[in-house]
This record gives structure tokens, sequence and C-alpha cells, in this order.
């Protein structure tokens, strides 16, 4: 009998919890704290890999056309520093990855000008934000779940290969909370879709819009682009990860006619040890590799290894990161819908 079967009733146990919780919040019994600032959550209603941080970066570079400061607030999950802490101030990121969080930090690299944070407490890290930068915007990154923060649009990301009609509430399934607390958002998104399979979702019919993700370019470590003729199909390449959903980061390099002599999977959120670095460089020695490849969110995370990483390139080998951004399929005018919306609240 498959293990999930047998953790169905532990699924169905946190299930009840997260919804006794929620009627909490429904019924006015747990207190729910409002301030005078837009707020935008970006969530999901599943456990990792929903798209969650291209689709942050990709609002929060459309909203800079029309607010002057804008802060993201995210977790920071599995960063070694707890508590509310200051990620970017607009200017300067103020620590690494692996300190503050591999997504907070990537967001503050993509994003200059802006102001992220991590916290866990949602409500702290706006009290927070307000008081050093009074921003004009607030986006949370990840906070679906987090209730004790009113906003003023929930939008909910659900990834388009997840088998969201017959899943189940961890740990049984991937479920955060039952499905129908999805009548909760805004907005819900169908992320990572397949462009010639749209329309086979059971959300479809419910969507906002749908989205996926493309390729953009390479870079080098120093955040360099590479040109594209400069990493061709006929070079030696293998490639690694740390991201919940490493099949779309493979399928990318496949589409572009780069075939992997090798491609090294991660734990999620991972964070790279000289030893890691080591092992993958003996890796592109014995295989007489041209280019390592990763993800952007990984790269972020190798700035601390800097001797490994000379060792590495003194090998012959090229360690690049794909870059990726974020494409609507459908309602490509989501965004100033959005914006709309925020403005008429």
């Amino acid at each position: 009998m498959p293990l999930r079967i047998l953790l169905i009733p532990a699924g169905w146990l946190y299930g009840l919890v997260t919804e006794i919780r929620n009627l909490c919040y429904d019924w006015g019994i747990f207190k729910i704290s409002k301030f005078d600032i837009p707020i935008i959550s970006i969530g999901n209603i599943t456990a990792g890999g929903s798209g969650k941080t291209p689709f942050t970066i990709a609002l929060a570079q459309f909203m800079q056309e029309n607010y002057k400061t804008i802060a993201i607030i995210s977790r920071g999950y599995g960063r070694k520093i707890k508590g509310t802490q200051m990620v970017c101030d607009g200017h300067r990121i103020k620590g690494s990855a692996e300190e503050l969080g591999d997504e907070p930090v990537l967001i503050a690299r993509r994003l200059p000008g802006l102001v992220v944070v991590v916290s866990e407490n949602r409500v702290e890290g706006v009290r927070f934000v307000s008081n050093r930068h009074k921003p004009d915007l607030i986006i949370l990154d990840d906070a679906f779940q987090h209730r004790r923060l009113h906003r003023d649009i929930d939008v909910v990301l659900v990834h388009a290969g997840e088998c969201y009609r017959f899943n189940q509430p961890l740990p049984a399934g991937t479920l955060r909370e039952f499905k129908h607390q999805l009548k909760r958002a805004n907005h819900v998104i169908l992320s990572n879709a397949d462009e010639k399979r749209v329309n086979d979702h059971p959300l479809m019919g419910r969507s906002t819009a749908t989205t996926t993700t493309v390729f953009d370019r390479f870079i080098d470590l120093e955040n360099k682009t590479i040109p594209e003729d400069k990493v061709r199909a006929s070079d030696r390449v293998a490639a690694f990860c740390a991201i919940a959903k490493p099949e779309g980061f493979m399928q990318l390099l496949l589409d572009r006619k780069l075939n992997p002599a090798w491609f090294e999977v991660f734990k999620d959120h991972h964070i790279f040890t000289k030893d890691d670095l080591t092992r993958l460089t003996e890796k592109c020695r014995r295989y007489n590799i041209n280019y390592l490849i990763c993800t952007e969110k990984d790269m972020v995370k190798l700035q601390s290894l800097n001797p490994e990483l000379k060792t590495l390139t003194e090998s012959g080998t090229r360690i690049i990161a794909c870059v990726i951004q974020l494409k609507f399929i459908s309602n490509e005018n989501y965004f100033i819908q959005l914006r709309e919306s925020i403005d008429n609240k």
C-alpha cells in the first residue's frame, strides 16, 4: 500500500487544524491587523514550486512605474539569521543568501531600488518597513496562510502541473489547507503552464490569468549577461539545482538544445558547502565540462565559496546561471487590472 494512502488520516487532521484556524479568523476570534498601506499577497495553496518568486519579481517591476517606494516582505525560508531583518534598503544588500534566505536575496538582486525585508511575522515585518521607509505599496511573498495580516488583494498561484483534483493536505499530499479555502483568493493564477495545453486544468474556469516561465539569458558569477552564441549545443554542459521542481529547469535546458552530461538535484533551499562544490568540480573534470549551469536562485548562494569557485574555473569549467522571466499565456493585461484594483480600494 503506498505510503501516501497511509498518511491520509494525518493529512485530514492537519487540514482540520487549519480549517479551525481559518474559522477563528473568519469569525473574528483571532485578530487581523490592518495598515493604511496597499498590500498585495502572493501565495499558494500547495507546498513549494508554484513560481511565486518570478511572479513577484515581474509584478514589482511593473508596479515600479506607478509607485515610488515598494517593499517586499518574505519569510526568508531556510535562513540562518532569524527575526525581522533588512535584506536590502533600496541601495545595498545587507547579507548573504545563507544568512537572509536565497529567494529574498535573489529578489533584492533582481530589483535594484526596492526595499526587501524578511520576517516570520508579517505584521511585525510591515511595522518594521513602514517605520523606516514609508512604502507606497507592500508585496507579501508567500503569505496566503498568514491570516494575521489584512491584505487588499490575495493572489494565489497554482502550478498547472500539480495533481490538484486529487491532492490531499500535508503530509499525505502537498496541500497547505483544504482546496475549498481557495475561495479566499481574489485572483487565481495558473502558473508554469504548458502553452500547448492550458484548457484541461480543474481551475481553468476560475483562473484570472495563466502564466509560464521562459528563458531570458545566461549570467556569470558577477551577474553579467553572457551572449547567447557563447553557449552552444556542441558544448559539454552539466547542471545542478536546489529548487522544488527541478524538472522544469531540466526541460528549459533541453528546449535550448543543451543536453547535460549529468544533472544533480539538491533539496530545495539547500545551502551549498565547500564539499558540494569540490565534488561538483571533480565531476566536471571527469566529464571535461565547459559550462556548469545552475538556476539564478542557486547562483546567489555560491558567492561565499570564492576559493572553491576559483578552483572550478581553473579546471576549465565556467559556472553560469539561467535567468528566467514570466510570460502570460492568457490575460496579458493582468498586472494592469491588478494595479487598477489596488488604486480603487
